[in-house]
């Protein structure tokens, strides 16, 4: 975006000229600016101080970031589901048992940072009903995506076979 060759206080400074009587085509005139760029600050500033102009500037740059923000996060949102997280049929006692450790493990890491827990089922996989095995996903930073980008469940935590 183009800064402007007038400051935000300049602009309140010649709207209040405008509001103490002054015409709109001499202050246009004085100050070198068209109507347009005068009716753009009036809608823009008209009746605020420098304080209330201060504030929405910083309102403006926190409403920026934030769409930055949002915008990074749909872009992780969207990786992940192009993944293709899987349901997967677990049918013995032990393999349900593992994943529910596990799930237990990863929910503490994310509550608390405190990854022990994880490290217990590095390198372990859960086997399915079909027999396929799925490697168990200890990645902290891989986690901590899932976590952010707001798609960590239960069944998205299982790592993708190789």
């Amino acid at each position: 975006m183009r800064k402007s060759r007038f400051s935000e206080e300049q602009s309140i400074a010649i709207l209040k000229e405008s509001e103490a009587g002054v015409e709109t085509e001499e202050l246009c005139r004085r100050h070198g600016i068209t109507r347009a760029c005068f009716y753009r600050w009036k809608a823009k500033y008209g009746g605020m101080d420098m304080n209330e102009a201060r504030r929405l500037r910083a309102l403006e740059e926190e409403n920026r970031q934030l769409k930055h923000i949002v915008a990074e996060q749909a872009v992780d949102i969207r990786a992940l589901k192009a993944v293709g997280l899987q349901e997967i049929g677990i049918s013995k006692l032990s393999q349900a048992t593992l994943l529910g450790d596990y799930w237990n493990a990863a929910q503490r890491y994310l509550e608390t940072g405190d990854s022990s827990a994880l490290q217990e089922f590095a390198g372990k996989h859960i086997t399915d009903a079909n027999r396929k095995e799925w490697p168990l996903l200890t990645d902290l930073d891989g986690l901590d995506q899932l976590a952010s980008a707001g798609v960590l469940s239960f069944e998205s935590i299982y790592a993708r076979a190789a």
